[in-house]
């Protein structure tokens, strides 16, 4: 019974969620639909069970021209980020477009769409998000390009490290999610392999209780100007660091 109250509370949520932007999403300035994008993920969070906690001394909550980098778990990840007052704009792959209702609130929600079959398709990102980035904004994307079960990081694909190397007054923020229960690591929440996004859904609602924890992880690396075949093997270089430093914190 419980989970189907926690079902129907969170399809209606999505429902509310979609009906919202759609009505106003396009006419809201930038920080009342980012006041409404935090308070909606809490209460999205809240109706999941799971208990955000983050280290806030390292965080400023005035966040501007900042590149997002983050581990990815599951589709509840955009929700925790969110619930931070992060106010990111999302790269996300296209395929999310696909997901019952959640892909149509993403979809409505300034989210930039990345086909990783289409390599016009990487440069066009980058350079959409190259310009948001210098009016002010923030840019959130998961570089290993795919959830994990939350046990490991993944591989990192490394073509939007760019907008950070490449702007030399653009910050970078790396953060690291934790899903845990009973002070371990729990998979329940994860969307990963084969599994369909309606047993994501169900898994993460049934598992109640869920400790989410996030950190930022402290990266000091020097911006140089040089020339485009360094540029390439820094940017695998920053990419094994902030990996590095994220494996150690899981």
């Amino acid at each position: 019974m419980r989970t189907f109250l926690k079902l129907f509370l969170l399809t209606s949520w999505f429902i509310t969620g979609f009906l919202w932007l759609f009505l106003f999403g396009k006419i809201l300035n930038k920080s009342t639909f980012d006041k409404s994008t935090k308070w909606f993920a809490k209460i999205l969070l809240l109706i999941c069970e799971l208990r955000v906690s983050f280290d806030t001394k390292n965080f400023s909550k005035t966040l501007n021209n900042t590149l997002v980098v983050s581990n990815h778990v599951s589709w509840i990840d955009i929700f925790v980020i969110h619930s931070l007052g992060i106010p990111g704009i999302f790269i996300a792959k296209s395929e999310i477009k696909r997901w019952p209702l959640l892909g149509i609130l993403v979809e409505n929600a300034r989210t930039i769409f990345i086909d990783r079959k289409k390599k016009s398709s990487i440069v066009d990102v980058i350079k959409k998000s190259r310009s948001l980035l210098s009016k002010g904004n923030v840019i959130v994307f998961f570089p290993e390009g795919t959830t994990s079960d939350g046990s490991n990081i993944l591989p990192f694909h490394t073509s939007f490290f760019s907008l950070y190397l490449d702007s030399p007054n653009t910050e970078l923020f790396p953060i690291v999610i934790r899903y845990k229960k009973n002070n371990q690591n729990s998979s329940p929440v994860a969307y990963f392999g084969e599994m369909s996004f309606i047993q994501s859904i169900l898994n993460t609602i049934k598992a109640n209780k869920i400790e989410v924890e996030v950190k930022k992880i402290n990266i000091i690396y020097k911006k140089q100007s040089k020339s485009d075949q360094i540029k390439i093997l820094e940017k695998k270089k920053l990419a094994e660091i902030i990996r590095s430093k994220m494996t150690k914190e899981l």
